[in-house]
């Protein structure tokens, strides 16, 4: 079981986390919308030529990947090997392989079926591995390629809060191509359209593929999020185990109508959806983003005093549903399997077994299985796991976990206190303005009150990220201080900053902060010609009025589309909030182009 510390540290960063992401996908989806109408209103401003096959193929190893024609399994564990070495595909390879994976998975059924296990025969189930290539590949080595004696299960959440995000799904794909039969890949609740372009899928191609063209990274995050929305929902392993991302769904169902449930319908999942939301929605909902009830940490009781009594899944912002023990005891039950596995949660031994008790005796057992270790990004302090189903019948699970060394953390240390350096000397004018008002005498500020300050000024950060760093700016601000020196602290960033000549540092790790400074404003006509577009008046401004106006009007287009009506309507003070970032009352460009760029 999972320590109470760490779960509850979990739960905490979870909900930060969550908190920000929600933030981001309503300024992502306002800014895909605005997208769509500039580009209508301004063609000439926002065209641009572009061709997949132009872009220049992109390694930092000798030598280069020919995609097959055939993927074959040795070519697939090739892959993954090339891009252990920090190879890259080009962006045209990238499409090909997106699209030919869309085309076996739409073939497939929404819940696969691996028939009863035979001696010798076993599944290995991989959980969440968030963009942790070294872990894929460590799993990989250790259980061997796919092959008719050992399947794979990989259960979701491939993306986000890792630096290889493009190159996990990649590979996975590839050893889907090779092996359809002995490879099952599940959907996440982070593969998904709204979800990955929030967090940090889209910064990943921006940095990874943008030197090629502006609009290289919108088609390729385009090319994942078309294989998301096909990708199945869960696995059977005859009379064993019923395998998926989340958990249960709110109200009963059968496996007949999950295989019902249509796949490409529904391309984010992310948002809370409203009581009159499509069913089908609903479910899938659930299966993604669904948890155990709360203390659940240990033997569950199974109750059947009365069923289904699903409740609020506020750890995830209302999003899925928690389910309790009778409900699974009653899904395996009818369908003449022993044990319920998802993943979804970070677990500090990489995997978590609950026995479900009836009585004195347990009939049934619930796994939670995580796969990236040091989560998220290398930062975190839990193993990784791998679950081992083998056969004939019910054999015990076999529970196979590491945790990767994480290397070079003095050269990524350094690299994020010059990055860190970098955002805060971007911002010197709103940060010392607003570190002002809340000076309690002259020149210095409660430690609270700098951290928020830094979070409201600077999009995307949260305090849990801020208190972490505050031992890469040395002497300017001390761990356990009270009170910060900002007048001095400025000062020793401006010097730094200096010395550093003025940029970012170059980091091993694509998805760095600074990775995602340095690229800046890749389409500065398609920002202005959004900014235009709400600035109805051509006062050089945005006022709510003109906001608010064009949110009415990307409500009603989404509203017209077919499949968004589960959809919640763009809030337009949440996004008010978020682009007025010195809180002058007024967006003007720069904050405009700033809060783009972070989203």
């Amino acid at each position: 079981s999972t320590s109470g510390g760490a779960l509850d540290h979990w739960v905490l960063w979870n909900a930060q986390e969550l908190k920000r992401v929600a933030g981001k996908v309503q300024l992502g989806r306002f800014l895909k919308g605005l997208r769509k109408i500039a580009q209508d209103a301004h063609p000439s401003q926002t065209s641009s030529k572009f061709s997949l096959a132009a872009t220049a193929l992109q390694v930092t190893t000798s030598g280069a990947f020919t995609l097959p024609k055939t993927m074959t399994s040795a070519r697939a564990m090739d892959l993954v090997r090339f891009f252990a070495t920090r190879g890259r595909l080009q962006a045209e390879d990238v499409v090909t392989l997106c699209r030919s994976a869309s085309f076996v998975f739409a073939k497939e059924s929404t819940v696969g079926f691996i028939p009863a296990l035979k001696p010798g025969q076993r599944v290995v189930v991989v959980g969440d591995l968030h963009g942790s290539l070294g872990d894929l590949t460590h799993a990989l080595e250790t259980m061997g390629a796919p092959s008719p004696t050992t399947r794979y299960i990989f259960n979701g959440d491939f993306v986000d809060r890792g630096h290889s995000s493009i190159e996990v799904f990649l590979s996975i794909l590839a050893l889907k191509l090779a092996s359809p039969g002995y490879v099952h890949v599940h959907r996440g609740n982070h593969e998904d359209e709204d979800m990955s372009f929030a967090n940090d899928l889209g910064a990943e191609f921006d940095h990874k593929y943008g030197g090629t063209s502006s609009r290289a990274p919108t088609m390729l995050f385009e090319a994942f999020a078309d294989v998301f929305a096909v990708l199945p929902l869960a696995t059977v392993v005859e009379d064993n185990a019923f395998v998926v991302h989340g958990g249960l769904p709110r109200n009963p169902v059968s496996l007949a109508d999950l295989q019902q449930l249509p796949r490409g319908k529904f391309r984010s999942l992310c948002h809370v959806l409203p009581p009159n939301a499509d069913k089908d929605a609903t479910i899938a909902q659930d299966l993604l983003w669904s948890d155990p009830m709360e203390g659940l940490d240990g033997p569950m009781a199974a109750s059947h005093q009365s069923t289904y009594q699903a409740g609020v899944n506020y750890r995830r912002g209302g999003s899925g549903c928690l389910y309790d023990a009778t409900m699974v005891t009653d899904w395996l039950r009818s369908h003449g399997l022993r044990r319920f596995i998802r993943s979804h949660e970070m677990v500090q031994q990489g995997a978590c077994r609950n026995m479900i008790m009836e009585g004195n005796e347990s009939h049934f057992e619930h796994w939670t299985v995580f796969s990236a270790s040091s989560y998220p990004r290398g930062e975190g302090m839990n193993d990784a796991a791998v679950l081992c189903l083998h056969g004939p019948g019910v054999e015990p699970v076999e529970v196979v976990s590491w945790r990767l060394e994480q290397a070079d953390s003095a050269a990524s240390e350094a690299v994020g206190r010059v990055n860190v350096v970098a955002a805060i000397w971007r911002h010197k004018a709103s940060l010392l303005r607003r570190w002002e008002e809340h000076q309690v005498t002259p020149g210095k500020i409660l430690v609270e009150d700098w951290i928020n300050v830094l979070c409201s000024v600077i999009q995307g950060t949260e305090n849990t990220m801020w208190r972490a760093l505050l031992p890469l700016l040395g002497g300017a601000v001390s761990k356990n201080a009270t009170l910060v020196n900002f007048s001095h602290q400025m000062r020793l960033i401006e010097n730094e900053f200096h010395r550093s000549g003025g940029e970012v540092a170059a980091s091993k790790d694509d998805n760095s902060l600074g990775t995602l400074i340095s690229a800046l404003y890749r389409e500065p006509d398609m920002i202005e010609a959004m900014f235009s577009t709400v600035d109805e008046d051509k006062m050089g401004t945005i006022s709510f009025f003109e906001l608010d106006k064009i949110v009415a009007k990307l409500n009603a287009m989404e509203a017209s589309e077919p499949d968004t009506t589960s959809l919640p309507a763009i809030d337009s003070r949440a996004i008010w909030k978020l682009l007025d970032q010195d809180r002058s009352g007024e967006i003007d460009l720069n904050e405009f182009a700033e809060s783009s760029r972070l989203t």
